[in-house]
């Protein structure tokens, strides 16, 4: 189970920072900055998940 969350290849296709939302053009930075927050926040419920089944 472990590496199969395909995170390396989001941060991938996200990094160029040719994404727009709602019209608005998002650089690269902001993308990749939202792409860490999402895969952090991934890693902090996976790890109270596992926490929370050993008790």
């Amino acid at each position: 189970m472990h590496g199969g969350l395909g995170l390396e290849t989001v941060s991938y296709a996200v990094l160029p920072g040719s994404g727009s939302v709602a019209g608005v053009p998002i650089p690269g930075w902001a993308t990749a900055l939202i792409a860490l927050a999402c895969a952090a926040s991934a890693v902090v419920v996976l790890l109270v998940f596992l926490r929370n089944r050993r008790r």
